[in-house]
């Protein structure tokens, strides 16, 4: 396996919401929540004001392009030729809410991105002062990090654990030895997938494996200096894969981006579904899949699923 320097922060930000109206749950998505962020880092870094980072001469020492607008590197795996934009090194899951108020915010910090975590810990308790069009508003009443040993409350933002990171090694070794032989998939949020350059509208297990794949290896190699393009086993090992029950549609949907004035589609598929076949290699990355995501555009909300391994 090629993923074993694998690392990120897998965090839950515990909010009570002042109140929420029906208006309010609306804009309780992934999309709003990734755009107030990225206005708060880029509010709190920017000192250019410039429209793009490319430009900037400060470009290489600022968090908010390491976030939302990473620079070209030569550990550029070779797959990512294809592709306009490199993945970034974060995972955002909208919060969801009950009668309570109390909501839960989950963010995923990949590799060298985690040395930013107190100030994202700052902008999304300063985004509780007003944040999405329709102003939600809330206090961060608790931040943990899912550890190997569970969740473990992490303070102020600095951890004070001795190890707060997910490891894709330790991950690898907890199911050594372990045959698996079926994988649940819940996709929560819609997936998009694309197969010779066209986005499929069904379940096609091998490009699903090999786009979970590609997109693990990806950011351990940008984010943790793991190996670049060493993922050529997944192909012909997905081959021996097969569809079990499904129960998957196509679900359209748009959000807009307020940075480049317009909408970005983010049509794809949701449900469930059944892998079935000699699963063992691909555990490893499908037990990291509900804190990495999957497929195309995971940063405006897309691809957020949940795994069972049988």
């Amino acid at each position: 396996m090629s993923a074993e320097s694998l690392h990120y922060l897998d965090l839950c930000f515990d909010l009570k919401f002042a109140e929420l109206t029906d208006r309010h749950v609306t804009a309780l998505t992934s999309p709003a929540f990734r755009g107030a962020l990225g206005t708060r880092l880029r509010r709190m870094c920017c000192t250019a004001n410039l429209p793009d980072c490319e430009p900037c001469p400060l470009k290489d020492y600022c968090a908010f392009p390491a976030f939302f607008a990473p620079i070209e590197t030569a550990r550029k795996p070779a797959h990512l030729a294809r592709v306009n934009s490199m993945p970034r090194p974060f995972f955002l899951r909208a919060p969801g809410a009950n009668d309570a108020l109390d909501g839960e915010l989950r963010l995923t910090l990949v590799g060298r991105a985690a040395s930013q975590l107190p100030l994202v810990v700052a902008a999304i308790r300063d985004m509780g002062f007003g944040c999405t069009d329709q102003q939600i508003r809330y206090t961060v009443t608790g931040i943990r990090a899912l550890t190997h040993g569970g969740w473990q409350a992490i303070g102020d933002g600095r951890p004070h654990l001795a190890d707060p990171f997910m490891r894709f090694s330790d991950i690898a070794r907890s199911l050594s030895g372990i045959t698996v032989r079926k994988a649940v998939v819940s996709l929560l949020t819609p997936l998009q997938l694309a197969a010779d350059g066209t986005l499929i509208d069904r379940i096609n297990p091998q490009a699903f494996l090999q786009r979970m794949v590609e997109r693990i290896e990806s950011l351990n190699a940008l984010y943790c200096d793991g190996p670049v393009n060493g993922r050529p086993w997944a192909a012909d090992r997905a081959q021996t894969i097969r569809l079990g029950r499904s129960r998957v549609e196509m679900l359209e949907g748009a959000t807009r981006s307020r940075r480049h004035g317009r909408e970005v589609s983010v049509d794809g598929l949701v449900g469930n579904f059944e892998l079935e076949g000699d699963l063992s290699p691909f555990a490893p990355y499908l037990a990291c899949l509900p804190a990495l995501g999957v497929g195309k555009k995971t940063t405006r909300g897309c691809g957020e699923c949940d795994v069972q391994l049988y």
